[in-house]
């Protein structure tokens, strides 16, 4: 395995361009500043030769390049995440493929993210919101415990009141319900007092409860 260096890994990274990926990404939506067209598993290949490095990591994050933003996931070093990092990750969610990347592949593994996705889940953005939701589902079907502080004092209102990410909702209630814990109930209730008929109506595609 070789030690992560910024310039070889973007190296390796350009002899993946396509052209027609990028096209395809940026008619559905999936914008950046610039983009190589890399697919995801081409980069998820170039990132298991690398040795993982935060260092690395963070130079690639402030990148505007989408493969740089995208294998700062990939590469980063999630035991040493710092509290200091999560700002710069937050920069980059600028559409829900990077969203997506950063809570899987990052953020959900990182030593202490409960501050950050309480944060999030309070933001009235929709991709900060999805970081937050997609964050916090991720940790829970690790197995991580979820500490009281700041778990315990989470608000779901911004969520249930939102309508975006409704498909992102359902997937965090049934896995807080599959979980059984402790957060599944508060969320059901802030459904139930805050959600639109839209998202009222994802109870209703939930297994039934025991």
């Amino acid at each position: 395995m070789k030690e992560a260096n910024t310039k070889a890994i973007l190296a390796e990274v350009r002899r993946h361009l396509n052209g027609v990926v990028a096209q395809s990404l940026k008619e559905e939506g999936i914008e950046y500043p610039y983009s190589l067209g890399v697919q995801i598993a081409s980069l998820r290949a170039i990132a298991k030769g690398y040795e993982k490095s935060m260092p690395v990591a963070r130079d690639l994050a402030g990148r505007k390049l989408r493969e740089a933003i995208l294998m700062a996931s990939l590469i980063a070093d999630s035991n040493s995440f710092l509290t200091t990092d999560f700002p710069l990750w937050e920069k980059t969610f600028m559409n829900t493929e990077a969203v997506d990347t950063a809570c899987f592949y990052c953020l959900s593994h990182t030593p202490n993210p409960w501050e950050s996705i309480g944060k999030w889940l309070n933001s009235s953005a929709p991709l900060i919101q999805r970081a937050g939701i997609m964050t916090l589902a991720h940790s829970v079907r690790k197995g991580r415990e979820l500490p009281d502080t700041p778990c315990a004092t989470y608000s779901f209102t911004q969520i249930v009141s939102s309508p975006s990410n409704h498909r992102e909702l359902l997937s965090l209630l049934s896995t807080l319900q599959e979980h059984e814990s402790h957060l599944y109930p508060p969320l059901k209730d802030s459904i139930n007092k805050y959600g639109s008929p839209a998202v009222k109506h994802l109870l209703a595609l939930l297994p039934p409860e025991a």
